[in-house]
């Protein structure tokens, strides 16, 4: 049922409906008569698949990884415990890492009520780690720099007076604006993945839907982007 992998996989993120009926119409389509929750079964199978690949992309060494966070609605019916707690939110905060070449590396999940965090995940290889300014904190920065030998271009919140280690980090952005430009990468990420599917989960594995939705909006961006639509 390859033909079948590729509509489930394609219409159930896009649609404000459920997998029963996406299945139907389906069904309708090719004159099948496959049970809607084997179509469920078909689409968590491309979510796993597509989690295995951002694993697979985490292990290569990538030249510039690009960070940047976004507001993502929750559906009311799933919850994630480890995230949610007691509060329940209805928006969490993605942040999502990408390398320059639009291969998703790592998506990381926080209350939406809490900062940016600048950390880089450990098993992320890197030479250059672009962020703005909600990322800035020195100390972590120079500790990628020291200990990691990774570059930070990160924007700083606009001050009049810097110390010795502001001065540095802001020495490092001027002298790689032109790595810190790519930051529309990730912008334009955003802006096809909120264009593409809206910004709410409907699946009780959202990690992974989510996953697969950043896959299929840098897909799309790096098709638009290389002119070829």
């Amino acid at each position: 049922y390859i033909e079948q992998y590729i509509m489930i996989s394609l219409l159930y993120p896009m649609v404000g409906v459920g997998y029963r009926v996406v299945g139907n119409y389906i069904n309708a389509v090719y004159r099948e008569d496959i049970h809607p929750n084997s179509y469920y079964k078909m689409f968590n199978n491309v979510l796993n698949a597509a989690y295995q690949k951002v694993l697979e992309n985490n292990l290569e060494y990538n030249k510039v990884v690009i960070v940047d966070s976004t507001g993502i609605k929750l559906d009311k019916k799933f919850t994630h415990k480890a995230i949610l707690e007691k509060s329940k939110p209805k928006m969490i905060k993605t942040v999502v890492y990408i390398s320059d070449d639009y291969r998703l590396l790592y998506v990381d999940l926080a209350k939406y009520s809490k900062p940016d965090k600048s950390s880089l995940p450990d098993f992320i290889s890197c030479e250059y780690f672009v962020a703005d300014s909600g990322f800035f904190d020195k100390e972590k920065l120079i500790k990628y720099k020291k200990d990691y030998d990774v570059i930070p271009v990160v924007k700083q919140r606009n001050k009049k007076e810097r110390d010795k280690t502001e001065k540095y980090l802001l020495f490092l952005l001027v002298s790689n604006l032109c790595i810190y430009i790519q930051r529309w990468k990730i912008e334009r990420c955003f802006a096809m993945f909120k264009h593409l599917f809206g910004d709410r989960l409907k699946t009780k594995k959202w990690i992974r839907e989510l996953i697969f939705k950043f896959l299929l909006a840098l897909a799309v961006t790096n098709y638009k982007t290389r002119g070829k639509s």
